[in-house]
């Protein structure tokens, strides 16, 4: 499950951020320093983020409490970054360059990690899914699935 973020080139991160900008633009909404080291933040990171994580990586340059939430907020609307709910706890990631039909999440319940499941398998008997669905009324923009249990880090742990 490793993450193809972490793998990517100055230029790679250039490009990312130029697409970032012209939606944002877009939109008429500036795009200032602030939203660039958010989002690097998060194009950087190997896990999934949550607001306190983010705001003490991001301490250092000043970015506040409030202005990270007002960020994200507009992010999330933007369709830039999505917002993962479990139990409770926000966790943040970058969305726009995933190029997944969906994305399925893992909380580990015994150490509190998230990561991505990324399985073909998973992924064609969603688009199944997806076809029952669409041929009532609904039309889907998103999902996103969280299952719970024990990772296979814990697991070794506790054999």
């Amino acid at each position: 499950m490793e993450d193809d973020r972490n793998n990517k080139t100055g230029s790679a991160w250039s490009n990312e951020l130029q697409k970032i900008k012209s939606i944002i633009e877009r939109e008429n909404l500036k795009f200032t320093i602030q939203k660039q080291l958010i989002l690097e933040a998060l194009l950087s990171s190997k896990e999934h983020m949550t607001i306190n994580e983010l705001h003490e990586k991001l301490k250092v340059n000043n970015i506040g409490i409030a202005t990270l939430y007002r960020n994200l907020d507009s992010f999330k609307n933007l369709g830039i970054i999505t917002e993962i709910n479990v139990e409770g706890k926000a966790y943040y990631e970058m969305k726009i360059f995933g190029g997944k039909p969906i994305h399925i999440h893992f909380k580990c319940t015994n150490c509190g990690k998230i990561m991505d499941i990324e399985d073909n398998k998973l992924y064609y008997e969603y688009l199944k899914l997806n076809r029952l669905i669409e041929e009532g009324d609904l039309l889907i923009y998103d999902s996103v699935f969280t299952f719970k249990g024990i990772c296979s880090d814990c697991k070794k742990l506790k054999e």
